[in-house]
C-alpha cells in the first residue's frame, strides 16, 4: 500500500511539472487505480477531470476516475431532462411565454443568496453555468448541422450541476419541466440564456434589447452522440480555436467573437468541473453583466501558472492579489489583446500588461482612453482611480504622467510577483482583436450592440429557415 502511494505521489507530481509521456500517463492510471481498488471506494482524481488526452469513455474504464459525475452519464446520448416537443409551434411559442421564462429563470437566480467572495458567487456561478450550457451547444455548428439544437454533452460536468443535478440547490430543469410541452429544447436554453444576462444586467444602461430579436422555432436533437464528438474551441487552442469555430465554422468576424467573450465577465471555473481556477475578474463583478472582462484583461497583469490540478492559465499578479483569491484568463482570452506572445500559458514566462498609452497607440478613436478605462473601472468598483490594483495618489489626474518603472511595478512586481520579462510591448498591443477589447472597454454600448448582433447570428445559425417571430 505505501509503496503505490509513494509510486503516485512520485506520478502526480511528474504529472504536475509537464512529463507526460504514454508510459507514465498509462502508469498513473494503473497505480491510482489500484489504491482506488483497495480502498475500495470510486473515485473522481482531479486529473481525472483536467486530462486531455484521453476521452471519458477510456476514463471511466478507470476504477479511480469511475465517481466522476460524467462517468454516470457516458450512457446519455441526448438531454435526461423530459424531451419536450421537438420544434416550438407558433400556436405556443409567443412573447408571453417568452416573458414567463425569462421572469422564472430569473426568479432562480434571485432565490440565492446575493453573497459574492472568493470562496462562492451563488448567484453569479448559476448564471455563468446557464449561460455556458447555450455557448457549449452553439459550438458543434459545422457546415449545416448542429449549433443551438440542445445538446448538452454529458462531459461537460459543471454544466450538468446547473441543468439537472442543481447548482447551489437550484436546478433550470425545475422551469424546464413546467413548459416542456410549449417549446423545444433548444428554444428554452436560448430563453434561458438570455434571461440570465438580462437578470445580471439588471438596470444598468443601456440594456440589452433581446427580447425585440428573439424568435421561436429551433428543433431539438434527439440523438446528441454525433455531436459530443464534435471539435469545441478550446482554451489551450489560444486564437486558433477562435479562428477555427468562431471564424471559421460560426462565421463571425475578429469583432464579433471578442464581443462574445465578454459573457466571461459572469460566473467563474472551478478546478473539480472544467480544471480550470478562478474569476475573470473580481468576485464582486462576476455576478454583473457589464464590460468589466475587458477592463481586468487589460487593467491588470496577467503571468502564466497552474491550476490546483494542474491546468495551464494566466493568473493575476501584481498590486492587490493574495493567495487563495484567484482571478485567471485562458489562452484563448489573453490572445485576443496581447497576440501569440501571451497565447500559451505552458511554455511562455513574462508578465503580460500594458501602459496607458496603449489605448492612443492601437485605437485613435478613443482619445485618451486610458484615462477613461480608470473612471470606467471606477464607476463598477468604487474602489477609487486604479491601475493593476493601485489607487493614484491624489494629485494625479492623468495616469499616463506615471513613469513606466511605476507601472510596471503595480503590474508585476508588488503583491503576487510575476516574470521580470514583459511579454510584448507594453505600451502596442498587438493581439488580433486588439482594437476591439480596446474599444469594448471604453464603450459599452459598442460592446452591447456587437454582442446582440453576433448573439442572434450564433443562436439562429442552421435554422434560419424555420425561425418565426412570436406575436
Amino acid at each position: 500500500m505505501d509503496a503505490l502511494r509513494i509510486a503516485s505521489a512520485l506520478l502526480l507530481a511528474a504529472t504536475a511539472v509537464g512529463e507526460r509521456n504514454d508510459a507514465m500517463h498509462l502508469m498513473q492510471y494503473t497505480a491510482e487505480s489500484n489504491l482506488a481498488a483497495e480502498d475500495d471506494d470510486d473515485r473522481c482524481r482531479l486529473w481525472c477531470i483536467g486530462d486531455a488526452k484521453k476521452t471519458w469513455e477510456q476514463k471511466c474504464g478507470y476504477r479511480a476516475c469511475r465517481g466522476c459525475a460524467a462517468c454516470n452519464l457516458q450512457k446519455v446520448v441526448s438531454t435526461p431532462l423530459q424531451p419536450g416537443i421537438l420544434t416550438t409551434p407558433s400556436s405556443t411559442g409567443t412573447m408571453q411565454l417568452y416573458d414567463t421564462i425569462i421572469e422564472e429563470v430569473g426568479s432562480l437566480i434571485q432565490s440565492l443568496p446575493d453573497t459574492c467572495d472568493y470562496q462562492e458567487c451563488p448567484r453569479g456561478e448559476l448564471a455563468g453555468c446557464i449561460l455556458r450550457i447555450a455557448g457549449a451547444d452553439i459550438q458543434d455548428y459545422k457546415d449545416g448541422r448542429g449549433g443551438m439544437d440542445g445538446c448538452v454533452n454529458p462531459a461537460d460536468v459543471g454544466l450538468w450541476e446547473c441543468l439537472h443535478y442543481g447548482t447551489h440547490g437550484v436546478r433550470l430543469a425545475s422551469v424546464w419541466d413546467k413548459h416542456n410541452g410549449e417549446l423545444s429544447f433548444a428554444d428554452f436554453l436560448v430563453i434561458s440564456a438570455e434571461a440570465v444576462m438580462t437578470n445580471r444586467r439588471g438596470d444598468l444602461q443601456p440594456p440589452f434589447p433581446f427580447r425585440s430579436h428573439f424568435r421561436f422555432g429551433r428543433t431539438t436533437t434527439e440523438d446528441c452522440s454525433w455531436s459530443y464528438k464534435a471539435a469545441l474551441a478550446q482554451p489551450w487552442e489560444g486564437c486558433n480555436g477562435v479562428r477555427r469555430v468562431f471564424m471559421g465554422q460560426l462565421g463571425l468576424s475578429v469583432r464579433g467573437s471578442s464581443a462574445l467573450m465578454g459573457v466571461h465577465t459572469i460566473g467563474r471555473a472551478r478546478s473539480e468541473y472544467s480544471g480550470w481556477n478562478g474569476y475573470w475578474s473580481a468576485p464582486e463583478q462576476s455576478s454583473r453583466f457589464n464590460n468589466n472582462y475587458y477592463l481586468s484583461l487589460l487593467l491588470k497583469g496577467w503571468a502564466p501558472g497552474r491550476s490546483p490540478n494542474g491546468r495551464n492559465q494566466w493568473n493575476h499578479v501584481g498590486s492587490g492579489t493574495e493567495r487563495g483569491k484567484p482571478q485567471m484568463m485562458l489562452d484563448s482570452d489573453m490572445c485576443l489583446a496581447y497576440g501569440d506572445e501571451v497565447s500559451d500559458s505552458s511554455v511562455q514566462d513574462c508578465c503580460a500588461w500594458i501602459m496607458p498609452d496603449a489605448f492612443d497607440a492601437i485605437n485613435a478613436s478613443i482619445p485618451d482612453g486610458g484615462n477613461k478605462a480608470v473612471d470606467r473601472l471606477n464607476e463598477q468598483t468604487q474602489n477609487g482611480r486604479q491601475w493593476c490594483g493601485t489607487t493614484f495618489p491624489n494629485e494625479i489626474d492623468d495616469v499616463k504622467q506615471e513613469s513606466f518603472e511605476h507601472i510596471r511595478d503595480w503590474c508585476c512586481v508588488s503583491g503576487t510577483r510575476g516574470p521580470d520579462v514583459d511579454c510584448g510591448n507594453p505600451r502596442a498591443l498587438k493581439g488580433m482583436a486588439a482594437a476591439h477589447i480596446l474599444e469594448f472597454a471604453n464603450d459599452e454600448a459598442a460592446w452591447i450592440a456587437e454582442f446582440q448582433k453576433s448573439w442572434t447570428h450564433v443562436t439562429e445559425i442552421g435554422s434560419e429557415h424555420q425561425l418565426f417571430t412570436p406575436a
